[in-house]
């Protein structure tokens, strides 16, 4: 007899294999064929784990490339984010609870250029203090702040591409870069989940940290 849970879960995973393991919902530990990761959560739209709290409060988001490069870990794209938030509105509400409500916030794997353009997992160099590389998508940052619905957000840059006509309305909301400088991507709570595009990339902030992302050998 086929499980309606795991049948439900499957099709808003796009999966047609009711056995594979890695469609189950995870709970405290996170396990699939690979292993399992204390504190981490198995994302199966991603095919990586994700930490299920953000760490290294107070470092820019240059560091957070550095550090993360030292674990041979790597941070959340935005378009990625959109994928694990989908993962833990259903599996780990809790999660949810958290980004909407504290005060934490994180550093997200992109950059934005010249307020318009979207550089996404460039390197870091710490020899000369520069980025490198990455995937750019131009004039793809919108320059108006807004609510918006995360179905409505680009698969490629994970940023808004319509908004709602009034930026009180819906939980997710949209701040675009004010400024010349290079920003970064950060998520933000505080009743709503932010977007925000206008913290300049080598800012700190106490509750500013990074969501550690792994992939385990085979």
């Amino acid at each position: 007899m086929v499980n309606k849970r795991l049948t439900e879960i499957a099709n808003r995973l796009g999966s047609e294999n009711l056995d594979r393991k890695e469609i189950i919902p995870v709970r405290n530990k996170s396990t699939d064929y690979k292993g399992e990761i204390d504190g981490f959560s198995y994302v199966p739209n991603l095919g990586f784990y994700v930490a299920d709290r953000t760490s290294w409060d107070s470092i820019n988001w240059y560091k957070c490339k550095e550090i993360m490069k030292a674990r041979n870990s790597f941070m959340l794209t935005p378009a990625d984010f959109w994928k694990y938030y989908d993962f833990v509105s259903e599996n780990r509400v809790d999660i949810v609870g958290d980004m909407k409500e504290s005060f934490e916030n994180e550093w997200l794997d992109a950059l934005v250029i010249d307020r318009r353009h979207l550089l996404v997992t460039p390197e870091f160099s710490p020899g000369d203090k520069s980025y490198i590389g990455g995937t750019e998508y131009r004039e793809s940052v919108p320059l108006d702040s807004g609510s918006f619905d995360p179905i409505n957000a680009s698969k490629e840059t994970g940023l808004p591409a319509v908004f709602y006509a009034d930026e009180d309305q819906g939980d997710f909301l949209f701040k675009p870069n004010y400024s010349s400088e290079i920003t970064g991507i950060v998520r933000e709570g505080g009743n709503k989940i932010r977007l925000n595009a206008h913290i300049t990339a080598s800012d700190t902030h106490p509750y500013r940290g990074v969501r550690e992302c792994k992939r385990l050998e085979q």
